[in-house]
């Protein structure tokens, strides 16, 4: 029908029939007239169509009418910068519809374009002019090589404009022999004097859970004051352990928290991702130590 269907339905009310639609701007360019509106949608008839239909021209402009735009694009590509081989992570596709029109019924799909591989195509039944949204896809890292891959979303509709209908992102995904993760997280309170203390053992694991030396943890508290933030496994004669100190905590505060920021070692890969406490009194990344 050429007929404009704008949403949401508050957009026009009763007695607006007949009104000049016009462009949100500063030129508020003329678009059409509304024929109809509802609790839901607002027809309206395309201004091109009406002028040429009666052999009229808006009134103080020479200007042609703006021509409808259909122009769906992907914004952006979300995913983890870094991923073990084997894991399955989730990617989110941003779509928006920036043309003027609403669309209806076109795919989303998702290319794993290193490996050449389809990663999945969503179908998208419609999205009203203006609107946005995202779709999450499901990729299974098991068959993808190592190092760097380019993650790209496109549609499948015909718009009027290419340049916005696909997007990237790169991911690098890491052999599982190469990676390392906390496996332990232990607190332990004392009382010092009128204060207390906490030491926080840590503990590295390879990528078949076994305690590695050699790896330098830094962490944050979540109090301020003088403490230690930083160790290395194996330095003090741990197995894949080291230690870190808070040696001075008012008996006002109730509890800390240390959470680890880093891990790094020559050749290896830190995952956080697989972090893991084996007893249980952490997450693996951050543990809470409550005052003795």
């Amino acid at each position: 029908m050429d007929q404009l269907v704008i949403e949401p339905g508050t957009f026009s009310g009763g007695g607006d029939s007949g009104s000049l639609i016009v462009t949100d701007d500063g030129n508020k360019n003329p678009v059409a007239l509304l024929f109809a509106g509802s609790s839901t949608q607002t027809i309206a008839n395309r201004i091109d169509l009406v002028l040429n239909q009666f052999g009229v021209t808006v009134d103080g402009g020479n200007s042609p009418p703006p021509t409808p735009v259909t122009d769906v694009a992907i914004t952006s590509v979300s995913a983890p910068t870094a991923v073990t081989q084997g894991a399955t992570v989730n990617v989110v596709v941003a779509v928006r519809n920036a043309g003027t029109q609403p669309v209806s019924s076109f795919d989303v799909s998702l290319q794993d374009a290193t490996d050449n591989v389809a990663i999945g195509t969503q179908t998208m039944a419609s999205l009203a002019a203006g609107a946005s949204t995202t779709l999450t896809f499901s990729w299974n890292t098991t068959g993808s090589t190592i190092g760097n891959h380019t993650l790209t979303a496109s549609h499948s509709l015909t718009d009027d404009n290419a340049d916005n209908s696909h997007a990237s992102t790169t991911v690098t995904v890491n052999g599982a022999s190469s990676v390392i993760h906390i496996g332990d997280l232990d607190g332990y309170p004392s009382r010092n004097g009128s204060n207390w203390s906490v030491t926080v053992e840590i503990t590295v694991h390879d990528a078949n859970h076994a305690p590695l030396n050699g790896a330098t943890v830094v962490g944050h508290w979540s109090q301020l004051g003088q403490n230690s933030n930083t160790c290395t496994t194996g330095d003090l004669g741990g197995n894949g352990t080291c230690t870190v100190l808070f040696p001075s905590l008012k008996r006002s505060v109730s509890s800390v928290n240390f959470t680890v920021v880093s891990v790094t070692m020559p050749d290896r890969i830190y995952d956080r991702t697989l972090n893991h406490d084996v007893d249980g009194s952490s997450n693996g990344t951050t543990i809470k130590v409550s005052k003795p």
